[in-house]
Parts: C-alpha cells; structure tokens; sequence
C-alpha cells in the first residue's frame, strides 16, 4: 500500500486507473535518480505496483523500456594476509573472537588441503585469505 500511496501522491493525488504506463515509469526512475534508492528498493516498488496494475485494476503495463534502474553497488572480495587476519583476531574477544577464529581455520585448512585449481595454489603461496559475499 505504501508504494501505491507514494505513486498517487507523486501524481498530483490521481487515481492509478489514470495513470499509464509513462506515469509509473517516470515514479518509479524518480526513485532511483532524485531519492537514491537501492536496487531492491525500486524492485520492491515496482512489483507492487505491477500486482496492482495486473491483478487489482486488471491492466497490464506495457514493458517499462525507459525505465532508470537503480544500480547495485558492486562487491569486492575482501582480502587478508594471514598476519592481518591475526591482528584481527588480537583486538577480538568473547564469541565475535570464536567465530572470527572457526571461519579463519576453515579458510586455512580449505587452502591447505591442496584443492585443485591454481587459483587455490596462488593463495597458498601468497598466504592470503578470500571472503566472499560479506556483508
């Protein structure tokens, strides 16, 4: 209902069933260019008012061609050396300590083992440690 609301009132309070498809697509890049919103911010907005388009007004959107999509932000891999990753450890205590210390040994031992691929081997050379997907 949110979206909905914020759709209305960005249009001068007219009723969605008088909106078009250019009205919906200037709301919704509105969100990602003047308000900054996340990727799936202006996904959430846009399958809102999707549904209520296709299955509350019965109308189906044309394909928002001109639409401006909020860009996700690109993640990089972090990577520590292994005195890093003890100096990390060192100003940890308590369970942050334990659970740092249980994903470094992991990682340690993945890299140890010798798997396969010369990527595995680089980082056993270099003594370097990947953690994908932090957030």
């Amino acid at each position: 209902m949110g979206w909905i609301r914020r759709l209305v009132l960005a249009n001068a309070k007219r009723h969605p069933r008088e909106l078009g498809a250019a009205e919906v697509e200037t709301f919704l890049s509105a969100l990602a260019n003047e308000h900054a919103v996340a990727a799936g911010t202006q996904n959430q907005a846009l399958a809102a008012l999707l549904f209520l388009y296709r299955e509350v007004l019965g109308d189906e959107l044309p394909w928002l061609e001109n639409l401006t999509r909020a860009k996700r932000p690109q993640r990089l891999p972090v990577v520590l050396s292994v005195e890093e990753t003890c100096t990390l450890l060192a100003c940890m205590d308590g369970r942050a300590w334990l659970v740092a210390s249980l994903l470094s040994a992991s990682c340690r031992e993945r890299v140890g083992r010798g798997t396969s691929g010369q990527g595995d081997d680089r980082r056993h050379r270099t003594r370097l440690q990947f953690v994908r997907g932090a957030r």
